[in-house]
């Protein structure tokens, strides 16, 4: 593969993981236990994946999604449209570990509601493990090895539940952050 593809495919890959941020996420200091899952996303405070030059990726692909279900109790209430921002954390295997909040002080009322919706929903997602491949030059005659490691990873999404024509619906976007 010539010089300038390898750059090629290394760039679109770094420009891929750029969404992509590493499951450790760090708890906001000021953030209070709520009673949907008691952890606050501080997007400003969250790590990205930096790739070295000798590292490319793949995966990370969602390939099992069961959507969220608008809350019953709410559907008949003539709600304005609700919009939830939420993390969704996840293994090296691939997995939904966890599902964060962006606002888990939201001063609405039926705000816990609809994320545990959306919990519920996104934890029973499965995506395609993201692989990290680490080139290597062996000792003898510029030879190279690849090392492949799965990594934990996640994704931010929006969630927007309404009723439209006396029809509950929800509708779900990947968010850059």
């Amino acid at each position: 593969m010539r010089q300038s593809t390898r750059g090629f495919i290394a760039a679109t890959v770094v420009a891929m993981l750029a969404a992509c941020q590493p499951a450790d996420v760090k708890q906001d200091k000021s953030s209070t236990e709520t009673s949907v899952n008691g952890k606050q996303v501080n997007s400003a405070s969250t790590q990205r994946y930096k790739m070295a030059p000798h590292q490319t990726s793949f995966g990370a692909q969602l390939t099992s999604q069961v959507p969220p279900t608008y809350p019953a109790a709410l559907a008949s209430q003539s709600l304005a449209p609700q919009e939830i921002r939420a993390k969704v954390v996840v293994d090296g295997e691939g997995r939904v570990s966890d599902v964060l909040d962006f606002f888990p002080k939201s001063t609405d009322a039926n705000h816990a509601a609809f994320f545990a919706a959306v919990r519920e929903a996104a934890l029973k997602w499965q995506y395609t493990p993201m692989t990290v491949v680490e080139q290597q030059e062996t000792s003898g005659g510029g030879m190279r090895e690849a090392s492949r490691t799965n990594k934990p990873f996640s994704l931010d999404y929006l969630f927007r539940f309404e009723v439209k024509d006396s029809q509950p619906t929800v509708s779900t976007k990947a968010v850059t952050p």
